[in-house]
């Protein structure tokens, strides 16, 4: 499906049936482009819960932005997708996401091999149980989280990370700049180490010291220098000494 750049406003769901929820409830080997959506309102009971789908199967989402709040009394929920088996690009979500556990700013749970590219992510990140991250809350073996931000708020009790709550994959070329609370388990960049590549976090912002990457003062994250073998020219941008780096696609 091509959305052409169209908005949806006002999805609002109120699921009490144990089934997967979101705009599509499983996407199956679909291809979702160019489609934005403001003033997502969806409050579920059951797993797999995502602004744009609870599950996505073998597909690929590009060009998409989320904009809402998106809460769920379970796990598996996440500001694009509940679970992702497929892959996502040029992803913009600026959410309000909550759930037990597994719970991400893109997606609850990345799959084995899967892949989430050029991401940013602001508002929130809560799962009550544990597992919470500002781009996704697990991220499984071999997958790939790559030029992604998260400045959400992102809290959880354990295994709670700026961009991942527990990794098992690659994070490269990733920065986190928002608040991290929990009680153990807490990372920059994720609340349990993968392999994490040319990543930084703004230890003041977020107020922790570990998880991967490396450390920088908010000064120092708004400096182009600071942040080795990243591509200025294709995708990333900063204004020197002003703001933290963003991608030039998306613009969230």
């Amino acid at each position: 499906m091509d959305g052409d750049g169209h908005t949806i406003h006002g999805l609002t769901i109120r699921n009490t049936d144990q089934a997967p929820a979101g705009l599509f409830g499983i996407l199956q080997g679909a291809e979702i482009r160019n489609l934005h959506l403001t003033g997502v309102d969806i409050t579920s009971s059951a797993p797999e819960v995502g602004g744009l789908a609870g599950i996505l199967y073998y597909g690929h989402i590009e060009n998409v932005s989320v904009q809402g709040s998106i809460a769920s009394a379970a796990q598996s929920v996440g500001g694009l997708s509940g679970v992702m088996y497929g892959s996502a690009k040029n992803i913009a979500i600026d959410a309000e996401v909550s759930g037990s556990y597994w719970v991400g700013g893109v997606s609850g749970v990345l799959k084995v091999t899967r892949r989430i590219e050029n991401a940013a992510v602001k508002g929130s990140v809560t799962a009550t149980s544990g597992l919470a991250g500002g781009i996704a809350g697990s991220a499984e073996t071999s997958s790939v989280i790559l030029n992604s931000y998260a400045l959400a708020k992102v809290t959880a009790p354990n295994k709670v990370g700026g961009i991942a709550g527990g990794s098992f994959g690659t994070i490269q070329k990733c920065y986190a700049a928002g608040l991290i609370q929990g009680n153990s388990k807490t990372g920059g960049i994720s609340g349990s180490e993968g392999l994490i590549t040319d990543s930084y976090y703004d230890s003041e912002s977020t107020r922790v010291i570990g998880g991967g990457g490396e450390p920088k003062t908010t000064e120092e994250m708004k400096r182009q220098a600071t942040f080795a073998n990243w591509d200025f020219i294709q995708v990333w941008e900063i204004k020197e000494g002003v703001d933290y780096p963003t991608l030039r696609r998306p613009h969230p």
